[in-house]
Formats: structure tokens, C-alpha cells, sequence
């Protein structure tokens, strides 16, 4: 839409009745883009981020093509690092090589994927943002807990429903500092670490905790549909919390 200039001159003492004044109007030259973007004021609407505003088609097609290049620098890193393992080891890209690290990272695959809703909801500001320091402590903290159950002699759905538990109740005081008492989630998180982390000590008296179970045989050694369990595990996580992002009220809700 064109935007019109007015301005209102004084008519004379001998013109024919009417108001004293008359209106003449003109359309107005357009902004520059180049100053709109040094400014962004006019590009900006409130609610954007500066990678937003530079991203806008009214952006020079130059810096548009970096805002999008550093948006998705993360994926373009790894498949140049995938690339550079697949030339030098030929059998990288192999089925049995790709389950095997699918494997190997799955405990922390599993971790990342309950952080990324953290950083969906809460945003990827490192002060105010969706941030959790505490989660390897909770990890150390619930293995703890999982492996003096089970060598307590518990049923293993009792330790497991106990770990999760204890799991559940970290994140809940975590949440709590945040909401409650307005804290940032870097100095809450940061605080329930040192706490978990001693607590660990105490209950391992800082030695390591043995244990053994048919689960963490079926779950380190065993094989669903010919791909390692873990590996299965770590894909069923994915895509389950995928479709709860994407295809549910709960995902519309952490991305508002």
C-alpha cells in the first residue's frame, strides 16, 4: 500500500466561501530498503527476532542467504562431518556401523531429546531460556538409584518405577525453582546440580554401584528386529516425542 503525503495551505482573503484552509496531497517517495535494514525499525514487528527480520524477503538477498546458511550450520556441519567419515572408511555408512553408533549414543541421544523441549519452550536465551545444568547429575542420580534398588532386591519394575520417580521429582524442583520462586534456569539448574551431585555421593559413598539384571543384559546385548536394543530404543523415543511435537496440543502449546 502507497502512503500519501499532506500538507494544508492558507487560502486568500478574497477565494470563494468555504474552509480557510485547503489540503493538497501526493504520494510519498519510498523508503530505501538499505536504510530500512540499517534501522529495522520498519522492518521489525514486535514478537520477531533479528534473524527474522534479516530472513524477510525486503532483505538484501546477500545477507538473507547467510541468515539461513547460519539457521541450519549444525545439520550442514554434521553431514560434512558424515561425509568426511564415509570417504575415509568405506564401511561407515554400513548397516551394522550405523546401529552400532545409534547404540553407543543412546543414553545421551535419549537426554537430548527430553533437553530439546526445553529449549523449544523455554527458548535458546542461555540466561532466560530453556536451560538444564542438572541433567547428567539427574542421569548419575538415577542410575544410582536404580542399582541400590536392584541390589536391595526390589522387582524390577519397582526399581524402575522408583528411578523414574526420583527422575520426575528433580525436574518437578527444577520447574518449581523457575515458575515459583522466578529464578533463571541457569542459577536454578546450576544449583540442583551441586544438590544431585551430592546426594549421588551420599548414597554411593563415592564408590561404583555393580548391579545386574536380565533387563540391562536384554537392553546392552540384545537385538529387536536386527537392530541392537538400545539403538531400538533411542529411535522409538525420537519418534514418539516427534509426533507428541508435532501432532499434538502439547506441541502447539511448547512452541507458543
Amino acid at each position: 500500500m502507497a502512503s500519501w503525503s499532506c500538507t494544508e495551505a492558507a487560502l486568500p482573503a478574497n477565494s470563494l466561501p468555504g474552509p480557510p484552509t485547503a489540503t493538497s496531497c501526493w504520494p510519498a517517495p519510498p523508503v530505501p530498503v538499505k536504510a530500512m535494514n540499517r534501522s529495522n525499525r520498519l522492518l521489525r514487528r514486535p514478537g520477531m527476532s533479528a534473524l527474522e527480520v534479516f530472513a524477510s524477503p525486503t532483505v538484501e538477498p546477500p545477507r538473507r542467504l547467510l541468515v539461513r546458511v547460519a539457521q541450519r550450520g549444525s545439520l550442514l556441519v554434521f553431514l560434512a562431518i558424515l561425509l568426511g567419515f564415509a570417504i575415509s572408511a568405506p564401511n561407515f555408512l554400513s548397516v551394522g556401523n550405523i546401529s552400532n553408533v545409534f547404540a553407543q549414543s543412546a543414553m545421551l541421544g535419549i537426554l537430548a531429546l527430553g533437553l530439546t523441549c526445553v529449549v523449544i519452550g523455554g527458548g535458546s536465551n542461555v540466561v532466560s531460556g530453556g536451560l538444564d545444568l542438572s541433567l547428567a547429575a539427574n542421569l548419575g542420580l538415577c542410575a544410582a538409584v536404580y542399582s541400590s534398588l536392584n541390589n536391595a532386591g526390589f522387582e524390577a519394575w519397582q526399581a524402575i518405577a522408583l528411578t523414574l520417580g526420583c527422575g520426575l521429582v528433580v525436574g518437578a524442583f527444577n520447574g518449581l525453582a523457575v515458575v515459583l520462586l522466578r529464578l533463571p534456569p541457569l542459577l536454578a539448574t546450576l544449583a540442583s546440580m551441586n544438590l544431585i551431585a551430592g546426594l549421588e555421593l551420599v548414597l554411593t559413598q563415592n564408590t561404583v554401584l555393580a548391579t545386574d539384571s536380565a533387563l540391562l543384559d536384554s537392553l546392552a546385548s540384545g537385538v529387536w528386529l536386527g537392530v541392537p536394543a538400545l539403538a531400538s530404543v533411542l529411535l522409538s523415543v525420537a519418534a514418539g516425542l516427534w509426533l507428541l511435537i508435532q501432532h499434538s496440543a502439547f506441541g502447539l502449546r511448547l512452541y507458543a
